[in-house]
């Protein structure tokens, strides 16, 4: 792990595959920016040939850049054969991929849904991928070279009957019927379009193995064996007997396949966050991630966050796919996925000299009403774009270089500092002295502004407004 509690290191060992060693490097906003893959050598350690991917980001956290290189004198198949070895990205003010060079068939509608997916940005490119929706944004259909898929829901919105039809074949229908015992999106039975039955079988750690049962030839149970991530890294037949029998299943940061699936056609159904059921199954390799559809090869979701602030834009999946998640598509969670979604999410609670707790939540970065009350921009999302060197300005102007040093600023504000009233009424103001060198030869003094007023869902104080710093 690194100082910042992000993962530095990742070790993956099978008895079949490439035993490999991936080391994670980030930008002073916890993106992850590189992920370099290196070869195991005969000791266990990281020695051989190496892989790196490489990623840049705007303001809004929308990906811009993305190369993937090998060092010199590695073999054929270092680097995973699904990212280009170098691509660019644009987008609108609304953060929506634009379609330019190659993705010159995107296409949105009004609601922000994209439409058409450009074959570039499927795996194994079979085409542009054309995707119609419910009018609760939930996918009902996905067609792709002569392919189509269409989704059934049930009374709560969940997929309980997939129908897979091929123009190659007319009048021929594959069905797949979802079964479900709890009120989430991970089905408990499948029926497959053979008329079989595949049970899934949990444990706290999610999906440990699956039973099949044809009727004919009795239970194949299978173990899933997961990863740290929650990915099904391999699986293998309880009557195993050989290595031989395991397979492993190896995908990249965010979610791509190291090798595309065989031409027509698609991948198993539960690989990256596989424990947690995420169905990867569909056409153009894109992941059923609860209310949304995710796209592994941009690192993103095809149509609007239904929660305000669920993520960095609307569209972004959590910039440390290492460390975070969205897994039903409505907010990211660093870590804890039953951290509650959107603008009052916390970030980090400090108590001050009084015993009070302070929260910093995410915030937001306009100003919004909610149950008649208004409020203005608030938190970490609008100390970051105001205060900080790499979204506001130059340091030159008494802001910060990185979060982490903001965040740790405002943290001994609110425990060390004095507090006064706002001549609002409902906020208060922390001042802090910094007596140590700030890095530019100085001193300096940080503000915290906290709104004492109780917030949405009973979940305490607003908490922190914003805060700067000042020279002394």
């Amino acid at each position: 792990m690194t100082p910042f509690d992000q993962v530095d290191t990742y070790r993956t060992v099978a008895v079949t595959g490439t035993p490999r060693s991936t080391r994670y490097g980030y930008d002073n906003l916890g993106r992850l920016t590189t992920a370099t893959d290196r070869a195991l050598g005969a000791t266990g350690a990281p020695t051989g040939a190496a892989c790196t991917r490489s990623y840049g980001f705007d303001v809004n956290s929308n990906r811009v850049a993305l190369t993937q290189t090998a060092s010199a004198g590695a073999p054929a198949g270092t680097c995973p054969a699904t990212v280009p070895a170098g691509d660019a990205y644009g987008y609108d003010t609304a953060d929506r991929l634009q379609a330019i060079g190659a993705r010159g068939a995107l296409r949105y509608d009004a609601l922000g849904r994209t439409r058409t997916l450009p074959s570039v940005d499927t795996i194994g490119a079979g085409g542009d991928v054309a995707i119609d929706y419910y009018v609760d944004d939930l996918v009902s259909s996905m067609t792709q070279a002569g392919k189509t898929t269409t989704f059934g829901l049930d009374a709560t919105a969940r997929r309980t009957v997939r129908t897979d039809t091929d123009a190659a074949t007319p009048g021929i229908s594959r069905k797949t019927t979802s079964y479900y015992t709890g009120d989430d999106d991970k089905p408990d039975v499948v029926k497959e379009s053979d008329n079989s039955y595949t049970r899934n079988v949990l444990s706290f750690g999610g999906l440990v193995a699956t039973v099949a049962n044809s009727g004919t030839q009795g239970a194949a149970v299978t173990l899933q064996l997961a990863n740290l991530h929650g990915d099904i890294a391999a699986n293998v037949p309880l009557t195993a007997t050989s290595p031989n029998d395991l397979t492993t299943i190896e995908t990249t940061e965010y979610g791509l396949p190291r090798a595309a699936p065989a031409a027509g056609t698609t991948q198993s159904r539960y690989g990256w966050l596989g424990t947690h059921q995420r169905d990867a199954s569909t056409l153009g390799g894109l992941t059923l991630m609860g209310v949304r559809l995710y796209a592994p090869t941009l690192g993103r979701f095809l149509s609007v966050d239904p929660i305000p602030g669920g993520n960095a834009n609307p569209y972004v999946y959590p910039e440390d796919p290492i460390g975070a998640f969205d897994i039903d598509g409505r907010c990211g969670t660093w870590g804890n996925p039953f951290k509650s979604c959107g603008l009052w999410k916390k970030d980090t609670t400090w108590t001050d000299s009084g015993g009070r707790m302070i929260p910093l939540r995410y915030g937001s970065r306009v100003r919004y009403k909610e149950g008649g009350v208004q409020y203005g921009k608030f938190g970490a999302r609008h100390m970051a774009d105001s205060h900080m060197s790499l979204r506001g300005g130059g340091p030159g102007q008494n802001k910060w270089a990185t979060y982490i040093g903001m965040k740790n600023d405002v943290g001994r504000a609110i425990m060390y500092g004095t507090r006064t009233r706002h001549n609002s009424g409902y906020k208060s103001i922390y001042t802090w002295t910094n007596t140590q060198s700030c890095g530019c030869g100085k001193p300096y003094t940080v503000t915290v502004i906290v709104d004492d007023r109780e917030a949405p869902g009973g979940s305490g104080r607003v908490g922190i407004v914003t805060a700067w710093k000042n020279g002394l």
